[in-house]
This record gives C-alpha cells, structure tokens and sequence, in this order.
C-alpha cells in the first residue's frame, strides 16, 4: 500500500502519469491501472484526466495531503530504526539545474552512491525557479541552486563558488590573453544566456555597468549549445569554467580568466526550512561538504 500511495503522491506533484512513471520505474499504463485500483479502493475519483496536465478532485487533494503525511512518517521511523542499525538508506530526491548536475555533481554523486548504496538516489534537471517550487511543494528533498535568492521559507546552506570564464576557439585573437578585461568584448560577437537564467543577467549587468556593448548573435539557455556556437566560431561566450574542462582537455576551446570581481556562480544547497531533512539528505550534504 505505501508502494501506491507514493505513486500517486508523485502523481499529484508532478501532474503527470509519465513523470510519476518514471519516478517509480513503471510504465504509464501500470501507474494508470494502480491509480484506478485506488479510486476503486476508495470509492472516490481522486483525479480528472484531460488531453493537458491532470489535476486533483477535492477528495484527491485530501487524500494527497494524508498520503503525504503517512510517507513522511514512514520515513522517518525508518530513520530512526536503520540509526538503531547504523544503515542509511531510503530515497533521496535531488534537484537542481542541469550545469551543475552534469558537470559539478558527478563526483559527489559517486563518491555518496558508493558509502550509501542502499539510498535510491533520484536527480532531476529543473530551471533555479522550480526547484524552489518543488521543495516548497515537497516534490524534492534537496536542491542545489546557482545564485542563490533568499526565500522565508528556505534554508541555504554554502557549497562552492564556480569561476566565470570567457571561452573562444583556440585561434581566436583573445585566446592569447591570460585575463582578459571585460573591456576587450566590446563589439565582438558574442553568445548570450537567455535572461531568464542568473548566468545571463549577471553577465548582461556587468556589460551595462562597464558600458560595453558586445555584437548579440545568438541567445540560448542550454549550455551545451552555446559552447557549439562558440567552437564553430559564430562568437565568444563566458561560462562557468566547470562546465568547459573537457573541451579544454581537447583543445576545441579555450578557457581565460576575466579580470576584476565578481566572476563567480555561487552554488548553493537548499530545503525547505522547518522541515528536518531525512537521513540520506544529511548523508548527501555531509558529502557534498566534506569533499568540497
């Protein structure tokens, strides 16, 4: 029964059968028929099903809430026997963006996965916006975050700072440098972080402060394309420099440091404040600090 009251938990966080799916390693039509099998238990239509995102009736927001109490408390008398037992294990549902999951994580990743076999390690990429959203909503026990804003109702916690840095092709006339001035963008072609993301409108800010005005050629909000557009030569770009090691490995990029302040990403840990975090998000934070 706890099997099924956290399928349809994730269902109603996440608003879709193939995202409880996954989260659950079912198909869709098995989440759907262990819905069914529940609404039919209960003899209460728990969700409407449209063509969109499904949405809970009345009685599927009552009874999501009790579910909801019912696995947090599982959870933490679990805790507390496998602290009898000295065994950490359960499930740890991991947020963050996907620069830092794919290019700063890794390591950590497997340096917890393997002290802590028995945790069902969960990692899904969301924008810095919905992980807030997602802890707050408890979809997510832990998020890392770049750029961090403060919120009432979350808890930060420091993790490390990652350095800003301009990338061009190796032949490029600024590859020469070793710290380039922000001044020495001016009027080159330039590859953007779409405004929407920290990146983009702290590296937009500091252009408009130092009153340069680059040549916009392309804006993305996936780092992977703009390090494409760069490597082809369409323009230069600034990164976190976490995110370009193996391209520098290879030579398809440069990397250059940028002179003066404030060419860092802070990345920072999150949850949601008044709520303890389980054994496993204290085990995953302890890792993330001690290997830092």
């Amino acid at each position: 029964m706890l099997e099924t009251l956290k399928i349809f938990v994730d269902l109603i966080q996440t608003e879709s059968f193939s995202r409880a799916a996954t989260r659950n390693y079912l198909t869709q039509s098995a989440v759907s028929q262990r819905i069914r099998q529940l609404e039919s238990d209960l003899g209460q239509q728990l969700v409407v099903r449209g063509r969109g995102r499904m949405k809970p009736t009345e009685a599927g927001r009552i009874f999501y809430d009790a579910s909801r109490e019912i696995l947090d408390r599982f959870a933490q008398a679990r805790d507390e026997l496998n602290r009898i037992r000295h065994v950490v294990s359960g499930t740890l549902r991991l947020a963050t963006v996907p620069s830092v999951g794919l290019h700063v994580l890794p390591p950590f990743l497997k340096t917890f996965l393997r002290e802590y076999p028995a945790v069902d390690l969960q990692l899904e990429y969301r924008r810095n916006n919905e992980v807030y959203e997602g802890l707050l909503d408890l979809s997510f026990d832990l998020g890392i975050v770049a750029y961090p804003s403060r919120q009432a109702q979350i808890t930060q916690i420091a993790f490390r700072e990652d350095r800003l840095v301009l990338i061009c092709p190796p032949d490029h006339e600024l590859a020469k440098w070793v710290a380039v001035p922000i001044k020495k963008l001016d009027g080159h072609p330039f590859i953007a972080f779409e405004t929407s993301t920290p990146t983009g409108r702290l590296i937009e800010r500091a252009f408009r402060n130092a009153g340069v005005g680059v040549r916009l050629v392309h804006r993305f909000d996936n780092i992977e394309t703009i390090k494409r557009a760069v490597e082809i030569g369409s323009g230069v770009s600034i990164v976190p420099n976490s995110t370009i090691r193996e391209e520098v490995r290879t030579r398809s990029l440069e990397a250059i440091a940028l002179s003066g302040s404030g060419w860092s990403r802070p990345l920072t840990i999150i949850h949601k404040k008044g709520r303890k975090p389980s054994a496993p998000a204290l085990r995953f934070i302890e890792t993330l600090q001690k290997e830092s």
